[in-house]
């Protein structure tokens, strides 16, 4: 479905709510019945639900609503918004339970049809979709949203002749439906949309230049009445894929947008940053709330993206003349005047948006790579100079040349097609930084150091060179026709590259809160730039379990719950702003799943799977302050202790509730079941105890032993001292021991351990010999000096006790485990990757049968199974006193499989985490505006 139907910052056919279920005409008795008067209780709540939801306030409307349907049972109207509010939360089945008692409250309700319709479409029934949306027009022929929804149904249904007789009546009751009006562009002849087209012509050059935005001393400057004023960038990374799709498959839904935009104005963000060009719907809804809501007003820095060129030709026609026409298409997007057909990979439309007035600044390229900057200016020699007519560079290196030719290309285009100036930067990170770093040799430099220290080299450094090559945009300026300007912008993180841990002055830095690396990092680059306008276009860390590089003030990426993850963001976006740089645009507002880590990417397979289902390892899939998390409409299971989900989610036993076996209380008790499901996440285990009362971690302990595939594979022994055998091929083992919990690796199946003794797999084997999870995340090295720098790595085997339930003192996000306040059970869950699950979603795990490199090879596993002991703990041995399955001596086949159904489309709920309201408070005490002189 390429849009929802739901017009952003609308409320879908609100008048005839109105009159259906207040103001009933007198001929029909039936529902003049159920009239509500002007001053009634239900009106009143209503119109209290009304105002949240025109203003945006889905979740507080949504809140009110399910009140108003509790206290009055039979009112459609109520149940009718409040499934209008669901689909705007993105929460369709909870959206078709309204809309469906609506109906059966009130079969003759065309708005409640219209919305089960949406609901459909949304989850791509559009057979059914079509029935309700014809349904909704017949028993309101004027309903214009329900005529544009049949014509996306039939569009959905490829009969394009239904779908546009339906989309121009839907026009026709409302011309200024610009979703509409696409959507029927979209459905016109092959020969109508077959090129791209502009409708306006160029500007008369003797137009003046008009600008809202410019560089000056050290900021972006903004135009407020007939002045400019510097602005402190507060802005946030939009990336817009969904669980279940890549990059490119951008949602084409207006009103997703405009929540999301809501979202972030109402946190204090005052820019948005776009990588590359997304669709119409997208410009629509920014345009839509900076018009409604102008106090929090974002404005857009744009981007251009580009792959890099082949052969690392940056003046190839074949590459240029790609670039140079996406750099005028997002030109032309952005005022406007863009009619774009279909692309592979790309987005599409009419682009009829003019953000002329929305745009701050236009930022070009992408990390550019070392190397290909290395192997470019191999072939063009010494310093180069460029002389455009808007943008110039002197004394500069050929890549710095190339780069303000881009940036004088874009400011020419505006200016000449539009008689418009916006800023103009291009991309870097800390790579290119024009800083000398002592602590970061290169490869060879490093190569030739450790050789003479007699080292024996067995494989090259597989790094980036992050000091190699100094991109300087000092060395890039405006001319005097370009009066918007030229600014600096750098991808910058507090934990890489290395220099920004071990540099020995960064880490002599300190800001407000004390001893800060990453600060004294941006001091130098404020430094160097002086006066020139420095935006840190990405910055941020993830809440992902999984850290990818450790930093010494606990900045890791990764490893932070989502209340430590907005503390660290706060922290960061006050670094910016004291280091007095122009601003900061945090990565990211929301968690996408295809993202990939290059510590786990390559246990990530098949790679094409890896956007339907989330690694909590994985540090890049975990940036958001709007978390993609598993289950819809909410987690499948919630770590809380309660235990009330187990029911719902239909989680067979693999171990019934037989009796335990009885114990003296204080003891270890006996185990009563165990059950286990599994989402697009964790796989989850409920060991059910017998009896109950507070357990004494001090004497208790529980060891799960888990085969994920073959029993004929993997550890056929318990580890010392308990040194039990089984038929059961284990690969890890879960110990549950209160704060000592963790889950073991057999050791011939631990992929770090293994790296260089490939292939990947499990062994049979009975030795007992159960390892930590460990790895190292930042590798040795020696700095150009010739200072050495150990590894440092942590080990993922501790598991955490602790509840998502956020009214719960245990509440922690990153929590592994937890027990029921009665003590009567445990819940446990593991992150797939943990378990060596390369693709739970088509039941992939690690197992290679020749060595190789690079990513891993995979089997389908039948199943996981499970072998628990209960042990008492006394004088330093643990004794069994309880055991599943019961046999002393079990067979394999006493020992049940737990197989999960695949899946092609994930189940997923999008939340704010604690870190957007912790960002909220740091962006509010952060002053926008410099006092006035």
């Amino acid at each position: 479905m390429s849009g929802s139907g739901l017009r952003a910052g609308s409320v879908p056919v609100i008048l005839s709510l109105l009159l259906s279920y207040t103001a009933l005409p007198a001929k029909d008795p039936r529902r003049e019945s159920r009239r509500i008067s002007a001053a009634s209780p239900e009106e009143v709540l209503y119109q209290r639900a009304l105002e949240s939801y025109r203003a945006g306030r889905f979740q507080e409307a949504a809140a009110l609503l399910e009140q108003g349907v509790q206290q009055f049972p039979k009112n459609a109207g109520l149940e009718a918004l409040l499934g209008w509010s669901r689909l705007r939360l993105a929460e369709p089945a909870r959206a078709r339970q309204a809309f469906e008692s609506a109906v059966r409250i009130d079969p003759r309700s065309a708005d409640a049809e219209a919305g089960l319709g949406y609901v459909a479409l949304r989850q791509k029934r559009s057979e059914e979709a079509a029935e309700h949306f014809a349904r909704a027009t017949h028993l309101d022929p004027k309903n214009a949203e329900a005529w544009k929804g049949l014509g996306m149904a039939r569009r959905d249904q490829e009969d394009r002749a239904a779908a546009r007789a339906a989309l121009t009546q839907a026009l026709a009751l409302d011309p200024a439906d610009a979703e509409a009006k696409t959507l029927l562009e979209q459905l016109q002849g092959p020969s109508e949309v077959a090129e791209e087209r502009r409708r306006r012509p160029a500007e008369s050059e003797s137009a003046p230049v008009r600008m809202v935005s410019r560089t000056g001393s050290g900021k972006l400057e903004i135009k407020m009445g007939e002045r400019f004023r510097p602005m402190f960038i507060k802005g946030v990374n939009l990336g817009t894929a969904l669980p279940g799709k890549f990059p490119a498959e951008f949602p084409d839904d207006p009103t997703l947008y405009r929540r999301w935009f809501d979202q972030m104005g109402a946190m204090g963000a005052n820019v948005v940053r776009l990588y590359t060009l997304h669709p119409p719907s997208l410009y629509r809804a920014l345009k839509e709330h900076n018009s409604e809501r102008p106090k929090q007003k974002l404005w857009l820095v744009q981007g251009v993206w580009t792959e890099l060129p082949e052969e690392d030709d940056y003046d190839s026609e074949a590459f240029m003349g790609g670039f140079r026409e996406e750099i005028f298409r997002v030109i032309d997007a952005v005022h406007g005047n863009l009619e774009l057909p279909a692309r592979p990979g790309h987005a599409h439309g009419a682009y009829d948006a003019d953000l002329s007035e929305d745009v701050l600044a236009f930022l070009l390229g992408r990390e550019w790579e070392p190397y290909s900057v290395i192997a470019y200016e191999k072939r063009k020699g010494g310093l180069s100079r460029y002389a455009g007519k808007y943008v110039k560079a002197e004394h500069a290196r050929p890549f710095e040349a190339w780069l303000a030719s881009l940036c004088d290309l874009t400011a020419q285009r505006e200016t000449e097609q539009y008689r418009w100036q916006h800023p103009v930067g291009y991309v870097s990170w800390p790579t290119l930084d024009p800083l000398h770093h002592v602590t970061e040799a290169t490869a060879a430099e490093e190569t030739a150091l450790r050789r003479q220290r007699g080292e024996k080299l067995t494989e090259p450094i597989l790094e980036y060179d992050n000091d190699a090559v100094d991109i300087d945009a000092l060395h890039i300026a405006a001319t005097d026709r370009f009066r918007a300007g030229f600014f600096a912008a750098y991808h910058a993180y507090p934990y890489y590259p290395e220099f920004m841990v071990l540099d020995p002055k960064y880490s002599q830095a300190q800001d407000a809160e004390g001893p800060s690396n990453y600060f004294g990092y941006l001091q130098a680059l404020k430094a160097h730039h002086r006066d020139q306008p420095v935006i840190i276009a990405e910055f941020g860390v993830p809440s992902s379990r999984g850290i990818a590089h450790l930093q010494p003030q606990g900045q890791h990426h990764g490893g932070h719950n989502t209340v430590q993850q907005g503390k660290i963001d706060a922290r960061l976006f006050r670094d910016i702003h004291d280091a007095g740089l122009a601003g900061g645009i945090l990565f990211a507002w929301m968690d996408e799943w295809f993202k990939r880590n290059w510590l786990v990417m390559a246990y990530e397979a098949p790679a094409d799977r890896n956007p339907l289902w989330l690694n909590a390892l994985d540090a890049e899939q975990n940036y958001g302050l709007l978390a993609a998390w598993p289950g819809s409409p909410d987690w499948k299971i919630t770590l809380d202790g309660k235990g009330e989900d187990w029911d719902a989610a239909q989680a067979p036993y693999i171990y019934d509730r037989a009796a335990g076996t009885p114990a003296a209380a204080g003891s270890t008790r006996g185990l009563a079941g165990l059950r286990v499901t599994s989402d697009e996440a964790y796989l989850y285990l409920k060991l059910d105890l017998a009896g109950s009362g507070a357990l004494d971690w001090r004497s208790t302990q529980y060891w799960i032993g888990i085969d994920t595939y073959d029993p004929a594979l993997g550890d056929h022994r318990f580890p010392k001292p308990v040194d039990i055998s089984t038929p059961l091929g284990m690969e890890f083992l879960v110990q549950l021991a209160g704060p000592k919990s963790r889950i073991l690796v057999d050791r011939p199946y631990d992929l770090f351990t293994n790296r260089n003794r490939r292939p990947y797999h499990s062994v049979d084997n009975r030795d007992g010999d159960f390892i930590d999870i460990y790895v190292y995340c930042n590798r040795d090295r020696y700095g150009r000096d010739g200072t050495y720098y150990p590894p440092q790595g942590y080990s993922r085997s501790p598991l955490k006790r602790g509840s998502l339930d956020p009214a719960s003192k245990d509440y922690d996000t990153l929590a592994d485990w937890i027990d029921s306040p009665a003590g009567d059970f445990i819940e446990v869950r593991l992150p797939w990757g943990l378990l060596n699950v390369t693709d739970p979603s088509s039941l992939q795990v690690v197992h290679e049968t020749q060595p190789r490199a690079g990513i891993v090879a995979t089997r389908k596993t039948d199943g996981f199974r499970f072998h628990v002991l209960a042990l008492r703990e006394k004088g330093g041995f643990l004794t069994p006193v309880d055991r599943l399955p019961r046999a002393a001596r079990p067979a394999l086949g006493d020992f049940p499989a737990y197989r999960w159904s695949g899946w092609e489309e994930p189940r997923y709920h999008l939340r704010l985490k604690d870190s957007y309201g912790l960002v909220k408070e740091a962006l509010q005490a952060i002053p926008t505006y410099e006092p006035a002189k």
